[in-house]
């Protein structure tokens, strides 16, 4: 066995077997009262009340959350579900972006540059995230797509993923423009 072929081997091993470890913690920590993900169920139940009760502006017990943070949690919240089923759905749906994320990183670049992104995400503070809040893993996985369909020119994904990354946070406006500035001075330059 060549050199070459060990070290394909161990990397790819010591990437998956972090995945992996990451995922499992992350499964066996939901649902995870923390962040602020039970404040923005609470608000989301606050929305919901205010709607039966035909309130619509001034509704009390709100607070300001990203338009892909409460639409699932206004949903559950309707359709009845208490605010532990909620939080633990939303913290399930926040391991799903994460596994999403991991993928779309694996399947985008070339071998050298995807060991590097994933196990950068792996050994970042965004790990932190993924069982304690909704919406930060979310937001992570709407701006990677839309910084890849802008490296890889998909029109149609650009404005997709740039639609749902606007609708992450109240402020994801200032970020999107600048991955979409550093993308256009890099491909600017030929690069």
């Amino acid at each position: 066995m060549t050199r070459k072929k060990i070290t394909h081997i161990l990397l790819n091993g010591t990437t998956w077997a972090t995945f992996t470890y990451v995922l499992v913690v992350a499964l066996a920590q939901v649902p995870r009262f923390a962040g602020d993900t039970i404040a923005m169920t609470q608000s989301a139940q606050a929305l919901v009340g205010c709607a039966h009760s035909g309130q619509y502006i001034g509704c009390p017990g709100t607070n300001q959350y990203g338009l892909l943070q409460n639409i699932p949690a206004i949903f559950m919240i309707w359709k009845g579900m208490t605010l532990e089923s909620t939080v633990t759905v939303l913290g399930l749906l926040n391991v799903i972006a994460f596994v999403v994320l991991i993928v779309l990183l694996w399947r985008s670049f070339s071998h050298g540059v995807r060991h590097f992104a994933v196990l950068v995400v792996l050994a970042g503070p965004l790990v932190g995230y993924v069982s304690t809040t909704f919406g930060e893993m979310v937001q992570t996985l709407t701006f990677v797509g839309f910084g890849l369909a802008l490296l890889k020119k998909k029109r149609s994904w650009i404005i997709v993923a740039g639609f749902l990354a606007a609708g992450t946070r109240e402020t994801a406006f200032v970020p999107l423009l600048l991955i979409a500035c550093g993308i256009a001075a890099r491909d600017a330059r030929g690069l």
